[in-house]
Parts: C-alpha cells; structure tokens; sequence
C-alpha cells in the first residue's frame, strides 16, 4: 500500500449536517490509513474572491478561519499532526486547481488515490476526474462521499464508474487491502 493517499474532501462544518452520515466510514478509512503509513490528505474550501463564479452560483461564502471553515471536530481529532497534510488553499470544487496537492502527492511517490468526503457530485467527482486526468489511479469509496440528493449521487457514481474511478465501499476497501497485504507477507 505504499503508493496509495487518502483524500478526504471538505469534511467542514459547513456540511456537518449531510457529511454526519458517512462520518464513521471516513473514520475507518482514515484509521486505516494511518495504520499502514499512508498519506492522508484533508481539502477546505474557501470563498476569497467575491467575484469568483462558484462564489456568485452560491452566494454562501466559506471564509477561511470562520467556522463553517474548520474541519468537522470528528475530522480535526483524527488529524496526524506530524504526517497528514492540509490543502487548505482550495477555492474551486477541483482541490487540485491552484493548489500543492499534486506535487505533495508526487513528493510522497503516489499513483493512487482514494477520494471520499462532500459533496459527491460537486468537490468530490471534480477531484477524481481531475485526479485522473493527471494520472493517478482512483478509486472513489461510494459509501463515504455524501450529496443533497440520490439523483446525484447515483449520477457521479455512475459517470466516475465509467471512465474515471474504480467506485468500491470502505469494507470492501479496507478488507480488499489487507488481503492484499498479507498476501505480501507471505512471500
């Protein structure tokens, strides 16, 4: 598992209330991460630019340091202080767009990335095609990304499944790894 991240977008308290859902499966994700001394990765939104069109389209600015900013509480604590990295220049749904994400992936030698967090049809599927298109493997854990509505959900799921991500849930993830770990011991 050395060359895989943990992307977990925008899990702010913005969107406490739709992303308290899948809140245990980014827990478990992020745990076993940490276990396996994998990168993880946390995104914030924010709204600088009044005239920014994501800005005009929602008329909800996320200021940076506010705390519809901050990471959800759950999220914070589970923070590796010495090992996590934050982007937290992120102003668009892509979280690679003007931001380190790339190079800091590239500096840690990943090729694959696992995308969870809000919203998925916004940040969250902007940031596995994106992720994609600069080469990464992507992997989007269907049941810890969180949207509005099902329509959207099951629209991301179904478009990210057919050209950009490989769309797995965290069990399946997490027991398709350490499978794939123990087999490496074995050796």
């Amino acid at each position: 598992m050395e060359r895989i991240a943990l992307i977990v977008v925008d899990m702010q308290n913005r969107f406490k209330d739709g992303g308290k859902c899948i809140l245990e499966n980014i827990t478990k994700l992020i745990t076993f991460f940490h276990e396996n001394n994998c990168p993880v990765f946390f995104t914030q939104h924010q709204d600088p630019d009044p005239e920014s069109l994501i800005n005009k389209r929602w008329n909800l600015p996320i200021t940076f340091g506010k705390k519809d900013w901050k990471l959800m509480k759950e999220i914070e604590e589970q923070i590796d202080l010495e090992n996590d990295v934050r982007i937290d220049e992120k102003t668009t749904y892509d979280s690679f767009y003007k931001t380190p994400l790339k190079e800091k992936l590239d500096n840690k030698s990943v090729d694959t990335v696992v995308v969870c967090g809000v919203m998925t049809h916004l940040c969250c599927e902007t940031t596995a095609r994106s992720a994609f298109i600069r080469n990464f493997n992507v992997l989007f854990v269907s049941d810890a990304n969180w949207t509005s509505t099902e329509k959207f959900q099951k629209a991301t799921l179904l478009t990210l499944g057919h050209g950009f991500a490989e769309i797995i849930q965290t069990d399946q993830f997490i027991k398709s790894k350490k499978k794939e770990n123990s087999k490496k011991k074995e050796k």
